[in-house]
């Protein structure tokens, strides 16, 4: 009878711990799901229509000839605050996702850190944007931080280093 219910304690725990990590392995896979289903939201946003006038604009203020960089001025001046909030707006939640660890910053700024920098860098986006501060303005600080810890990987990225990158970025990452 003992040896009869030592070898049911047995199965019993051995049920119990596999049961456990199962459970565990489940967890992981799902967050892992999860968090590419955040990423695939985020792409399809930033490749969506309502943004590539914005980054047209972007490129011409920062790349384009005198006069092609003074009409991308006025047509970034032009655009609404709305148009301009909404696309600030989109990078501070990719800033927050990566934050969170969601996503990491190797692969946020692979994927965002172009057009991130460049609107950081044009003046005339932030008009009315911000207060007398400028880009100090607290409200946009989280965007003001996103730029900043994207410069380590953009720089590793510029230099052509292979380790930009880390294996499995998706499945490291934490919700």
């Amino acid at each position: 009878m003992n040896g009869l219910f030592q070898g049911i304690t047995l199965v019993a725990v051995l049920g119990i711990f596999g049961g456990i990590i199962k459970f565990a392995y489940e967890v992981a896979r799902d967050n892992t799901r999860r968090r590419g289903e955040v990423y695939d939201k985020l792409r399809e946003k930033f490749d969506s229509d309502e943004f590539e006038p914005i980054y047209c604009l972007l490129e011409t203020y920062a790349y384009g000839s005198d006069n092609e960089q003074k009409e991308a001025e006025k047509a970034i001046r032009a655009l609404s605050v709305d148009e301009r909030q909404r696309f600030g707006a989109f990078i501070e939640h990719v800033a927050l996702v990566a934050k969170s660890g969601v996503i990491n910053y190797a692969l946020a700024n692979y994927e965002f850190g172009y057009y991130t920098r460049l609107c950081w860098k044009c003046p005339p986006f932030w008009d009315d944007l911000c207060d007398e501060n400028g880009q100090n303005d607290p409200y946009w600080a989280i965007y003001r931080e996103f730029v900043d810890e994207l410069e380590p990987f953009d720089r590793a990225l510029r230099e052509k280093r292979e380790s930009f990158l880390p294996k499995k970025t998706l499945s490291k990452i934490k919700i």
